[in-house]
């Protein structure tokens, strides 16, 4: 869901709904910067001011942030693979 509106949030930026087609580096950024953003900031209000969750002790976390280090690498990953993946799909390379 994250990825989802991460992509119509950059599409009215760019003014364009076809970007994804052939996404550029620029695109792979904005999508990694926005979903890693979110994510961040909804651990920050989850996690250390609402506690409305927590980690297991064997999660590492960022230092000074509290933040899980797999969910931050999983956003660091997967937008840009899951975005390359579906173009190379939608183009039939």
């Amino acid at each position: 869901m994250i990825l989802g509106i991460s992509i119509i949030i950059w599409s009215f930026f760019k003014k364009n709904w076809t970007w994804f087609f052939a996404p550029d580096r620029f695109d792979y950024l904005a999508i990694t910067l926005m979903g890693t953003s979110y994510t961040g900031f909804s651990e920050i209000l989850n996690v250390v001011i609402r506690k409305s969750w927590g980690y297991s002790d064997l999660m590492p976390l960022i230092p000074w942030t509290n933040i899980g280090v797999i969910p931050t690498i999983q956003w660091l990953i997967l937008p840009s693979l899951t975005l390359y993946i579906c173009a190379r799909f939608i183009r039939g390379k």
